[in-house]
């Protein structure tokens, strides 16, 4: 079972790799 700061933490790396990969596209445009 995952502890809620397990969740968090992964949540957190997932919403930081979607910023990141944002303003990769912007770039590119």
């Amino acid at each position: 079972m995952y502890t809620a700061s397990k969740i968090s933490e992964v949540s957190w790396r997932g919403f930081i790799l979607f910023l990141l990969s944002r303003d990769i596209t912007e770039d590119q445009k």
